[in-house]
């Protein structure tokens, strides 16, 4: 195996360059030797922090078509509805559900000061157990969870119960399930675990707790549709006044050698344009302000 990497911590990523941060390189005797060699280092690869293809490098490294050697410049193309948006397992959430949720409840029992040999969850008149709610993959989902006197915790999702134990520290713990043990690659993202990326089954998962006291109208500017990524603004299709519609094309930016469209979320009228042709422009900057 070989890793190339050519950034380091301080490191500015700009727009002008292709934006490959690392690759890994596989060699063997043959093919399939070089194919398993990769799939297993793609398996235990691990980045938090920016966005990676790993998950989709995965899928295709175990395509049957790549397997077979059958590989040509629109192979991605051809089997983009296996490759492409691609949700992640059902069991693989769950399991990265539950195990955030017992990561917060041990990084919650090790930091308190008031009563810390009591469990977290104690209630002197037993009802429905406690829970806790995660954003993960653009859902809102929920653990109810149950300290046990053996420091497991009993965990229900969807009314399915599991127990979930934790074994270890640092960026690799072993857990147990009731009837399986795995190991998990986690990263606090958030302090006390109230954000955690986990690797789970070969799938990368980032959770984040919602604020409870966030305010709906304080999310930020609903009008506002932004650049997804850094790049070049090629083109502006709408100007102040303009009444648009949903799905309309708004701005067009060049980034990553491709073109990518800006387009209307809601109807509406468009309030300001705070960009022009030839504008460097970075990830989630203002490009068109909407109202009504």
């Amino acid at each position: 195996m070989r890793i190339d990497s050519g950034v380091a911590a301080g490191d500015e990523v700009g727009i002008h360059y292709d934006p490959m941060l690392a690759k890994i390189i596989a060699w063997g005797a043959d093919r399939a030797e070089a194919n398993r060699r990769m799939s297993r280092a793609l398996e235990r690869s691990w980045a938090v922090g920016v966005k990676t293809n790993l998950d989709l490098l995965r899928r295709v490294i175990a395509h049957p078509a790549w397997l077979a050697g059958d590989v040509h410049t629109h192979f991605i193309a051809e089997h983009d509805a296996a490759l492409l948006g691609v949700p992640a397992s059902a069991g693989a959430t769950e399991d990265a559900l539950r195990i955030a949720t017992a990561l917060r409840v041990r990084a919650i029992s090790g930091a308190r000061q008031i009563l810390p040999a009591v469990q977290v969850g104690w209630r002197n008149n037993p009802g429905a157990d406690a829970s806790m709610t995660w954003l993960i993959g653009g859902e809102t989902l929920m653990c109810a969870y149950r300290v046990e006197a053996d420091g497991r915790l009993t965990t229900t999702v969807d009314d399915r119960q599991e127990t979930v134990e934790l074994m270890g520290d640092g960026d690799v713990i072993h857990v147990g399930f009731n009837a399986r043990r795995f190991s998990v690659r986690c990263c606090d993202l958030g302090g006390g675990f109230t954000a955690v990326a986990l690797s789970v089954a070969g799938q990368t998962f980032e959770l984040q707790q919602p604020d409870p006291f966030a305010r709906a109208d304080a999310e930020g500017d609903v009008g506002s549709c932004r650049a997804p990524m850094p790049g070049r603004v090629v083109a502006v299709r709408v100007a102040a006044g303009d009444h648009v519609v949903a799905g309309q094309a708004l701005v067009v930016l060049e980034a990553m050698k491709m073109e990518h469209t800006v387009e209307a979320p809601r109807d509406g009228i468009v309030a300001a344009v705070p960009c022009s042709v030839d504008d460097v422009v970075k990830a989630q900057q203002e490009l068109v302000i909407m109202e009504g």
